[in-house]
C-alpha cells in the first residue's frame, strides 16, 4: 500500500504554498497463480509462520480474488503452546467493492474464537477478478498477546450459460453448464419459496403539495404522483411488496421520494416502506388490502410518465417447491433417473437439465390468483456451510393464464357474481308452517310433520359431487347420477338466488328428497344474509327498541320476526332429519381410533353430519333467542336454550366457529357478561370487526366500566380511521 498527494497550488501565487492536497490511496493486490494453488498464505518475518496480535492490533490484506471463484474459506489457528485454555476474540471484516453497487454487498463482519487446539474457519462470498479486502484484529477487550497463523482458501462452482438462473416455462427444458474453480462436490438445488404477483394501478392522481412545506427556494413547486394498487389475500400470508422501477435506488433516485404504505379494508395502515423493501415480510389476514405509492418531484412532466408503473407482491409459500434435475435429456423428457451429486473439475463443464414443473406440483402449492413468476434460490455445493453464503436467485416464470371464453367458466362466475348480489337486496315476506321442535333429546312433533333421517341425510357434499365421465370411454350417466347432479346443482342455486326464488326452489328438492338435511341448512343461510342484518346481541336489543311507537319499526320487527320463525322451523328440520343418527355420531366421535378399511370415507361423513347439524343448533338457537328479545319474555324460554346448548356442548367446544355465534348470546341470555367478554374478545381476536369494537363498548357501558369504555373507544378510532394516512 502506497499513499500519494495531489498537491493543488494557487494559480496567480505558486510562492505562498499549497491550496490544499487530496491523499490517493494505491493498493498492489496479492494475485495468486491458480496453476500453482488456490490459497493465499499470511506472510510473517517469524519462523512459524505466525502473527502477533495484541488488542486492537489490525492486520490488512489485499488479494485479487482469482478468476472462477465465488466463496473463499478463511482458516485461523493460534501457534501459542501450552496455552490450550486460552482463546482468542478476533473481529474478522471483508469487503469487495464493485462498480455501481453498496460496499454492504460483497461484505462480512465476524466475531470468531480462535485457540490452537482446533481450526477456526469462515466462509464467505466473493465476486471473481475484484480486489478483496482481508482485515483481521483482535478485538479491544481481549487481553493478551495471541499468535496465529491464517490463511485463505478460494473455491468456485457457476454456470457459464447466459442468464443461468431464470427459466421461462413457456420454453421447456432448461440447460445448465457448471464448471468449477478445482475439483469440488457439485449437489445442485433448486427451491422456489415465493410467489410474484404484479399488481396495476387502478388509480393515478397528479397534485401540488403544501405551499408552505413542499416549495423548493426561488418558488419551484413539488408535486406528487398518488398510484393506488388493490392486493387481494385469500388467506392468512407474509406478504412483502416492493415497485420495481425504484426499489434499488434511494438516495440515487431521480424522485425525490417513493414511499408507500398498506391499509386494510378499515383504512387501518398495517405496513409501510421505501427502497429495498422486497425482503421485509409482513403477516397480512384474508381480506382485500389498498396500497397507496408516493412518488414525488419538482417536474410534473417526469410524473406523468410512471403512470403506469406496477407493485410486486411476494407471496411467501407455505412449502417450498423443488426443482427437478436430470444428466441426461432424455432422462429429463421422461423422469426417470433424477441427478444428485457428482464431483466437478475444472473441465469439461458438466451438463444438466431442469424440468419445468409439473401442475400437479403447482396446484398442490396452492399458489394465489395471477402469479406471474415463482422465485427462489440456487445452491450449487455440497458442503452445508457453503450452501449458507454461496446461493444465486432464482426466477422461473410462469405461462399466462389461459383465456375464458364466453361459453366457459367465466359466463358461469359472472352469472353467480349477478345473483348473489339481487339476492342481498331481496325482502320477501316468508310464511312459517306450523311446526313445533325443542331439541334433540325431546323431539315431540306432530305426525305430519316429522321427517325420518335417512343414512347419508346430512352428509351431501353440495355442489361438487357432479359426476365426471372417463376420457377413453364416455360412461352413459345413470338416472340415480342424474338426479343427485340436478340436486346438487338446485341446493347451489339456494344460496345464491332471491329469498323468493330460492324458497321455490327449495321447496322442488325437499319434494325429490325429502330426507335431504343440506337443503334446510342453504336455506337458512340465504335467509339470514338477505332478511335481516346479523346484528350482536346489545345492538340488536338497540335495534328492537328504538322507535317502538312508529307503524314502519312495528313492520319491520313483524317481517324479522317471520323470517325468525322460519330459521328456527328449519333447524327443526335438521334435528328432525338427524334424530336416528345423533347416538351414531357421539359414538363415532367417542372412538379413540377407527381400524375400519373404509375410515377415511366414514371419517368425511361424519365430518358433514356433524357440520350440518352444529350449524342448524347454532342458527336456530340464535334465532329462538331473538325470538323472545322481540317478545320480552326472554325469562320464559330460558330452559330451551339451555337445552340446546348442552345438545352443542356434546359434539363440540363452545367457542367452535360454527358455534361461537351462539355461545355469546347464550351468555347475553344468562346475563353472563364476564363470559360474553371473554367471547368477544376471541371472536375480535379472530376476525377484527368493527361492530365486535362496538358491542365490546356497549357491554363495558353496561356494566358501568367507564375507563374500559374509554380504552374501547381509543382503540376504534385508531383501528378504524375514517380515511386513509397521509403521507
Amino acid at each position: 500500500i502506497e499513499l500519494f498527494f495531489f498537491i493543488i497550488p494557487p494559480s496567480n501565487c505558486v510562492q505562498k504554498g499549497v491550496l490544499f492536497q487530496i491523499p490517493v490511496t494505491v493498493v498492489q493486490p496479492h494475485v495468486i497463480n491458480c496453476n500453482e494453488s488456490v490459497t493465499f498464505e499470511c506472510t510473517s518475518t517469524k519462523s512459524d509462520g505466525s502473527i502477533e496480535f495484541q488488542p486492537n492490533t489490525i492486520q490488512r490484506d489485499f488479494i485479487m480474488v482469482p478468476r472462477g471463484a465465488t466463496w473463499a474459506v478463511l482458516r485461523m489457528r493460534s501457534t501459542d503452546k501450552n496455552r490450550e485454555n486460552l482463546i482468542g476474540k478476533f473481529f474478522v471484516h471483508t469487503m469487495q467493492i464493485l462498480p455501481r453497487l453498496s460496499c454492504r454487498v460483497l461484505e462480512t463482519m465476524k466475531i470468531l474464537p480462535v485457540n490452537s487446539e482446533n481450526e477456526t474457519t469462515l466462509h464467505f462470498l466473493c465476486q471473481e477478478d475484484n480486489i478483496l479486502e482481508l482485515c483481521i484484529a483482535k478485538y479491544w477487550s481481549n487481553y493478551g498477546t495471541t499468535h496465529i497463523k491464517y490463511s485463505l482458501e478460494y473455491h468456485g462452482i457457476k454456470a457459464n450459460n447466459t442468464n443461468p438462473y431464470i427459466m421461462p416455462a413457456a420454453r421447456g427444458i432448461h440447460k445448465l453448464d457448471f464448471v468449477a474453480l478445482k475439483s469440488e462436490d457439485l449437489q445442485p438445488q433448486i427451491q422456489l419459496k415465493t410467489a410474484a404477483v404484479v399488481l396495476r394501478p387502478t388509480e393515478a392522481k397528479i397534485t401540488p403539495l403544501s405551499a408552505l412545506r413542499d416549495v423548493i427556494p426561488e418558488g419551484r413547486q413539488i408535486y406528487q404522483n398518488m398510484l393506488t394498487f388493490v392486493l387481494q389475500v385469500a388467506k392468512a400470508q407474509e406478504v412483502a411488496v416492493y415497485a420495481p422501477l425504484f426499489n434499488s435506488l434511494l438516495y440515487e433516485a431521480e424522485f425525490e421520494s417513493q414511499l408507500w404504505m398498506m391499509f386494510d379494508a378499515n383504512k387501518a395502515m398495517v405496513a409501510c416502506g421505501d427502497a429495498h423493501s422486497h425482503k421485509v415480510y409482513t403477516k397480512l389476514e384474508k381480506g382485500e388490502y389498498t396500497i397507496k405509492l408516493q412518488l414525488r418531484h419538482e417536474k410534473r412532466d417526469l410524473l406523468e410518465k410512471v403512470y403506469e408503473a406496477n407493485m410486486v407482491a411476494l407471496f411467501k409459500l407455505s412449502n417450498a417447491i423443488n426443482m427437478d434435475l436430470y444428466d441426461h435429456y432424455n432422462n429429463c423428457l421422461t423422469g426417470r433417473r433424477k441427478f444428485t451429486n457428482c464431483v466437478l473439475k475444472d473441465t469439461p463443464a458438466k451438463v444438466l437439465y431442469v424440468a419445468p414443473l409439473p401442475q400437479e406440483k403447482l396446484t398442490k402449492a396452492n399458489l394465489p390468483a395471477n402469479t406471474a413468476w415463482l422465485a427462489g434460490t440456487a445452491t450449487l455445493a455440497k458442503d452445508e456451510s457453503v450452501r449458507r453464503v454461496d446461493s444465486y436467485d432464482f426466477t422461473y416464470y410462469l405461462n399466462p393464464p389461459e383465456k375464458k371464453n364466453g361459453n366457459g367458466n367465466a359466463g358461469g362466475n359472472a352469472g353467480s357474481g349477478n345473483s348473489a348480489a339481487n339476492a342481498s337486496k331481496s325482502k320477501t315476506n316468508i310464511t312459517v308452517p306450523n311446526v313445533s321442535v325443542n331439541t334433540l333429546s325431546s323431539l315431540n312433533t306432530d305426525a305430519g310433520d316429522t321427517v325420518t333421517a335417512s343414512g347419508d341425510g346430512a352428509a351431501a357434499s353440495g355442489a361438487n359431487a357432479s359426476p365426471t365421465a372417463g376420457t377413453s370411454s364416455p360412461k352413459k350417466m345413470t338416472t340415480d347420477e342424474y338426479a343427485e347432479g340436478l340436486r346438487d346443482f338446485q341446493c347451489m342455486m339456494i344460496s345464491k338466488c332471491e329469498v323468493g326464488k330460492a324458497e321455490d326452489i327449495y321447496d322442488e328438492v325437499i319434494a325429490a328428497h325429502p330426507k335431504y338435511s343440506l337443503a334446510h341448512v342453504l336455506f337458512m343461510q340465504n335467509i339470514e344474509s338477505t332478511e335481516y342484518k346479523p346484528l350482536l346481541p346489545h345492538a340488536f336489543v338497540k335495534m328492537v327498541n328504538s322507535n317502538v311507537d312508529e307503524d314502519a319499526h312495528k313492520e319491520e320487527m313483524l317481517r324479522i320476526r317471520t323470517a325468525l320463525e322460519r330459521v328456527s322451523q328449519l333447524g327443526g328440520n335438521v334435528i328432525n332429519d338427524m334424530k336416528s343418527e345423533y347416538d351414531e355420531l357421539l359414538a363415532y366421535y367417542g372412538l379413540k381410533s377407527d381400524t375400519r378399511p373404509d375410515a377415511s370415507k366414514i371419517k368425511t361423513n361424519m365430518d358433514k353430519k356433524k357440520a350440518n347439524l352444529l350449524e342448524a343448533l347454532a342458527r336456530r338457537g340464535v334465532a329462538k333467542i331473538k325470538i323472545s328479545i322481540i317478545d320480552g319474555n326472554m325469562k320464559d324460554h330460558m330452559d330451551e336454550f339451555k337445552d340446546i346448548y348442552v345438545e352443542i356442548i356434546k359434539l363440540a367446544d363452545p367457542t367452535d366457529s360454527k358455534v361461537i355465534n351462539f355461545t355469546l348470546w347464550h351468555a347475553y341470555a344468562n346475563a353472563q357478561y364476564g363470559r360474553m367478554f371473554k367471547i368477544l374478545q376471541k371472536m375480535y381476536d379472530d376476525k377484527r370487526q368493527r361492530d365486535i369494537l362496538e358491542e365490546l363498548n356497549a357491554l363495558a357501558g353496561s356494566l358501568g366500566f367507564a375507563h374500559v369504555q374509554t380504552a374501547i373507544q381509543r382503540i376504534t378510532v385508531t383501528a378504524y380511521p375514517n380515511s386513509f394516512r397521509v403521507f
